[in-house]
């Protein structure tokens, strides 16, 4: 099975011209606005529907100048940190 990863539907977005700031609307003791621009911010558009982590990586590969490898560990280490401040949600898919 394939992890997908969506956003959370209890979260509040505010996006401006060049950043998106989101805060999860759960717990209050853990909410943290997340500022996201640049490179994180490309992933978040993305990330509008839900999508798996090959999905992202294919999607955005020609915008890194890396090792494939980086890119993987690079967009997996994101959506993990996502997952954790509950802006995304990972269900698993057949």
């Amino acid at each position: 099975m394939t992890a997908h990863f969506s956003r959370s539907p209890a979260i509040a977005i505010v996006e401006k011209p060049h950043s998106v700031l989101i805060l999860a609307l759960g717990d209050p003791a853990s909410q943290v606005p997340v500022v996201l621009e640049g490179t994180a911010r490309d992933i978040w558009d993305r990330l509008s529907t839900t999508q798996t982590l090959d999905s992202l990586v294919e999607s955005i590969y020609s915008d890194f100048d890396a090792s494939s490898a980086t890119v993987v560990d690079e967009i997996s280490s994101f959506l993990d940190s996502l997952v954790a401040a509950s802006l995304l949600v990972q269900v698993e898919a057949s």
